[in-house]
């Protein structure tokens, strides 16, 4: 297992892994797309890793103020806003192609599921203005129910994300300034990183598809 593993991580590195891919996207005409997650939003604030009393004060702390604004984005936050941002704005990214158009209909020649493993707020170092993260698993499966594709997808309004991007999460970059936001505005700061996390999977399986 570890040695085939191995295999496939090196092959990765050529586009081997996705050779299934590549083969069977010219056959693809058309391509629908799911989204959803079973995780709640969370929020990393930074730590100290010294061994002493102060560390151990300031981890308690952060630990506190971590449930609070926990607590703040699941009020006001709607998942379902979220997977319904993915897959429309996957829609408008990957349009009639290439490798395939895409359909709203519920048949299609194969159906993309967008999995959100985890997604929230990460701060890289106490003090430091926070991003906000997804973690996307990508499955792809012909109408037959065989699996075409598979990848991961990492993307944070840190990370090349578009302006308008950067600009909704401009000031969140502590507990207080994130209460202080209405539902809506948590909502769109979500939908907008989500939206742009649609256009990087399409990116990465045309990428994938050669």
């Amino acid at each position: 297992m570890k040695t085939l593993l191995t295999l496939c991580l090196g092959m990765s590195l050529f586009g081997g892994c996705h050779a299934t891919f590549r083969h069977n996207a010219p056959t693809i005409d058309t391509l629908n797309a799911q989204a959803f997650t079973t995780t709640a939003p969370h929020v990393n604030l930074g730590n100290l890793y010294q061994n002493d009393l102060i560390s151990m004060a300031v981890n308690t702390y952060q630990g506190v103020q971590e449930n609070r604004a926990e607590r703040r984005i699941r009020d006001g936050l709607r998942p379902e806003g979220v997977t319904t941002a993915l897959t429309t704005s996957f829609g408008d990214a990957l349009g009639s192609g290439p490798p395939f158009a895409y359909t709203s209909q519920p048949t299609a020649d194969a159906t993309l599921q967008m999995e959100v493993l985890s997604y929230g707020m990460e701060v890289p170092y106490i003090g430091a203005q926070g991003i906000f993260e997804y973690r996307i698993r990508v499955r792809a499966y012909r109408a037959d129910g065989r699996q075409v594709y598979k990848a991961r997808v990492s993307c944070s309004n840190a990370a090349g994300a578009p302006r308008d991007v950067s600009v909704a999460f401009g000031t969140v970059n502590n507990v207080r300034q994130l209460e202080e936001m209405s539902d809506a505005q948590i909502q769109t700061a979500f939908d907008k990183v989500a939206e742009w996390c649609a256009w990087e999977v399409v990116r990465k399986m045309r990428k994938h598809a050669g």
